[in-house]
């Protein structure tokens, strides 16, 4: 299997989870008004998702797999190319150098709006104080 099939298939998986979760969210009363984004950093299964021919070397692929291309073309998802050096789910996937684990695990784990969050806390607390409320 080559990796973009594979890429295909987990796009695939995601399409049919993606169903699920937009079905739940319309019974609980939340329509969705835009397309969903869905990302892949494979530029085969990208190409794949918005063509609707097939190639020679393509042509094995079962057409099961192709149902992100189904939701894109019914305008349901919207799939973006993403570099694989951007990409946060590589921290699940591959060995990372330190500097791109260290970045990804800030995007995976919310860390740079938390320390943006809690500098701008320091930053309120610190004119609280100064402005003799008392109350913080």
């Amino acid at each position: 299997m080559s990796s973009t099939e594979a890429e295909l298939i987990a796009l695939a998986d995601c399409a049919i989870e993606l169903l699920a979760v937009m079905g739940v969210t319309a019974f609980l009363g939340r329509k969705l008004n835009k397309a969903v984004r869905v990302y892949t950093d494979n530029k085969g299964a990208y190409d794949l998702c918005h063509r609707f021919t097939t190639s020679q070397h393509s042509r094995h692929i079962d057409r099961k797999v192709f149902k992100m291309r189904e939701l894109r073309g019914a305008g349901v998802t919207e799939v973006h190319w993403l570099s694989g050096l951007t990409n946060p789910a590589d921290l699940f996937t591959k060995i990372l150098t330190r500097q791109a684990f260290e970045t990804h695990r800030r995007t995976v784990l919310n860390l740079a709006a938390r320390e943006g969050e809690a500098a701008a806390g320091r930053n309120w607390n610190a004119a609280a104080a100064s402005s003799g409320d008392g109350e913080i």
